[in-house]
């Protein structure tokens, strides 16, 4: 297989699964492949991440119609067919109507999963005309628009007998280069391709129809398709969610979560008492690493018992959700320019003697001042 070159083939409209793809074209393995993108509208993130993974990744733009036959078909009429052996048509895919990823996760995970579901998968075109999840090889019987009217009218105007035949529903497979060129050769782009929206479970467009011809093309030609069938049941994400479902310890925002078999319980991550006297409290800049600058505090709870103490928050700190809470006398509470503090808490009680002074450029939302006795000083 590896004297033969795969053509990879990825539509991208769903720019917030590009991570999802890449990660599964990472499991390409046992042949040289070339990479192709396309898009409605460049998207500098996407072309980003895909030049990160390949550094030869090359990118068409084409008309937000057809959902992903369309650009796949003006790809492959931009192309030269004749160096490849093999073409594997990939695109993002919508949820489905229980709002999961099913459909696009079943149609992956078979096809190229793992580098072994892969590799196995590509060796099967030794024999099979197109490779696809098992689950998603259907019959036409089963779509009743394209097997009346609309397919019987485009295989008429292409000049194709309408045959039926199985097809792998959602267009996310593996196939040899002889289908991709016969597709090629019928002209599809001469079909109207309506830009219109995709619902699940729709029918009734020339997209819908040319993705049976893909399966009426294997057909004619004399091969069958193959049903993967090797997503592994038990995967790593299916383990890890079960694992944490019976015992894990994790951190979240303020919180650190407990679960022993399935009950869960919180404690506070962040939560300091300072009980001695003449303490001095700097919140700041961790030697030098602007480190309060580039990370916001989240949760944090100060609690004070002891006397004169002095806490200060250097300048451009972030807190969200904190708390500082002084129950003790003479203890001055200074926050520095531009610091920006959210759904945060500053409880001053008991004794006389306080400062708290907030400077200029602050930005203080959502924030609780609690002052409860006289000669407090509070600067702002």
């Amino acid at each position: 297989m590896k004297d033969k070159k795969l053509l990879v083939c990825v539509h991208i409209y769903y720019h917030n699964q590009v991570d999802y793809v890449i990660e599964k074209l990472k499991n390409i393995t046992g042949v040289c492949y070339d990479l192709y993108v396309t898009y409605s509208v460049e998207n500098k993130e996407t072309k980003e991440k895909f030049l990160k993974f390949n550094e030869n990744t090359k990118f068409l733009i084409v008309e937000n119609k057809g959902y992903d036959i369309y650009p796949f078909l003006c790809l492959i009429n931009e192309l030269s067919l004749e160096n490849y052996g093999y073409v594997l048509k990939l695109h993002t895919k919508n949820k489905d109507e229980f709002d999961s990823y099913s459909w696009r996760d079943d149609l992956y995970e078979n096809l190229m999963g793992t580098k072994n579901i892969f590799k196995t998968n590509l060796k099967k075109l030794k024999k099979y005309g197109l490779v696809g999840s098992k689950k998603r090889i259907t019959t036409m019987n089963r779509r009743f628009p394209e097997n009346t009217f609309l397919f019987e009218k485009v295989c008429n105007n292409i000049g194709l007998k309408p045959k039926k035949a199985n097809f792998v529903a959602g267009t996310i497979f593996l196939s040899k280069i002889e289908i991709i060129k016969k597709i090629k050769e019928l002209n599809l782009l001469q079909l109207d391709f309506e830009n219109k929206v995709m619902k699940t479970g729709s029918e009734g467009t020339n997209a819908h129809v040319t993705e049976r011809l893909f399966g009426v093309i294997c057909n004619e030609m004399g091969y069958k398709i193959y049903g993967s069938n090797q997503r592994k049941l038990f995967s790593k994400e299916w383990k890890n969610k079960s694992l944490r479902t019976l015992f894990s310890i994790q951190n979240k925002n303020c919180k650190k979560y407990y679960t022993f078999f399935g009950i869960t319980f919180s404690t506070n991550r962040y939560k300091y008492k300072i009980k001695g006297d003449d303490v001095d409290i700097y919140i700041t800049d961790d030697k030098g690493k602007k480190f309060l600058k580039s990370k916001q505090i989240d949760g944090l709870e100060i609690k004070i018992n002891g006397n004169g103490n002095y806490i200060k928050i250097a300048k451009s700190a972030k807190f969200k959700n904190c708390k500082l809470i002084i129950n003790s006398n003479t203890n001055d509470v200074i926050i520095e320019e531009n610091v920006q503090l959210e759904n945060c808490l500053f409880n001053l009680n008991e004794n006389e003697g306080k400062l708290l002074k907030i400077t200029k450029n602050s930005n203080l939302k959502n924030r609780e001042l609690v002052l409860k006795n006289k000669n407090e000083e509070c600067i702002i």
